[in-house]
């Protein structure tokens, strides 16, 4: 399971988690294995992230993507600490959100261009 950035998700990758709204809405239920519509539906709600399966299930290649977009997010994550390590990310919102921003967007940039 590996939780992802929803720029990151694309269709055929398999939900392992619930997908819920701000007020706990189900939007999707855990196996269902993501198209083009449900990506319109998490990003009309607002939703940032999602768990998938990077170990099986779903399409093959979705899973291989998402396993590779798991160790780029892992490696920007503890690049982007460094930057942040003097940040209480922990009790401190507005610094947490600039520092998932930011990650994802590094992550982005590195899958874009194929690198980890």
């Amino acid at each position: 399971m590996a939780r992802t950035a929803l720029e990151l998700l694309s269709p055929g990758m398999r939900l392992t988690t619930p997908v819920r709204n701000a007020s706990g809405v189900l939007l999707l239920k855990e196996g269902e294995v993501l198209t083009e519509k449900h990506l319109r539906i998490l990003e009309t709600w607002g939703i940032a992230e999602a768990d998938v399966d990077c170990d099986g299930g779903g399409n093959p290649a979705a899973n291989a993507q998402a396993a590779f977009l798991r160790e780029i997010m892992e490696r920007v994550e503890g690049e982007m600490a460094h930057r942040f390590r003097r940040a209480n990310l922990a009790n401190d919102p507005v610094m947490a959100e600039i520092f998932q921003m930011g990650t994802r967007r590094v992550a982005l940039q590195r899958a874009g261009r194929g690198e980890k």
